[in-house]
């Protein structure tokens, strides 16, 4: 007797890059504060600046919130999370900017160097952010972005945004002042932050993409 049977091979693959999706997101809320003028709102500014002054000492930090858009992305569909912000002026010198998730809630209309939001002050003037977590901006000679895609589910980046400070604050000295300004959400340029997703639809992991199918017999003596 000789019987037949359908060997079927399917073959699963990793996501090409053209079924990624690569969306972006503007930041709309964003300020910085400043030691030198702790009790001052920046809010309004077209700027978002992060400053080491070596004439005085002083400090200027950056903060800024994440549209809530982009949560709404299932956590197992995402690729990467990227934040850009553009500078008409990359002067950091041997130090970078480093990104701080915040651990407490900003108003980009009252926070100031003293306070969060005009009222309740800071636990630590200066904004209060996770020390222990930080993620290093990647420059170009304009754009600074930082990958944040490690910190998808961290609870304090998506509940109150993040910070952007010098990883080095101490004083330079005299006539010298890393700095990095960048464009704010209130800028008239083009060139505004923004967070960029790539993502990949359900289903994420493979794709399937095709199958062969072989019939072979096999004989049998009775």
């Amino acid at each position: 007797m000789i019987k037949q049977m359908l060997i079927v091979y399917c073959m699963l693959v990793p996501v090409p890059s053209w079924a990624m999706i690569v969306r972006q997101y503007p930041i709309v809320t964003d300020t910085y504060i400043d030691s030198q003028s702790p009790t001052s709102n920046f809010g309004s500014s077209g700027s978002v600046k992060v400053v080491v002054n070596g004439d005085d000492g002083s400090l200027t930090r950056g903060l800024y919130s994440l549209p809530a858009d982009i949560w709404l992305i299932p956590a197992e569909d995402v690729i990467s999370v990227k934040i850009w912000f553009w500078t008409f002026m990359n002067n950091t010198g041997d130090r970078t900017v480093l990104l701080h998730p915040l651990t407490g809630p900003f108003s980009e209309g009252g926070a100031t160097w003293n306070s969060a939001d005009g009222v309740n002050p800071w636990l630590t003037p200066g904004g209060d952010y996770d020390t222990a977590t930080s993620v290093q901006a990647v420059e170009g000679t304009n754009w600074f972005s930082w990958d944040i895609s490690g910190l998808w589910n961290n609870a304090n980046l998506r509940s109150f945004g993040a910070m952007l400070k010098m990883n080095d604050e101490s004083n330079p000295g005299a006539g010298n002042m890393p700095r990095a300004p960048f464009n704010s959400s209130d800028n008239s340029a083009a060139e505004l932050p923004y967070v960029e997703v790539t993502y990949v639809p359900e289903p994420a992991a493979m794709v399937l993409i095709g199958c062969m199918g072989w019939v072979v017999f096999i004989r049998r003596r009775f």
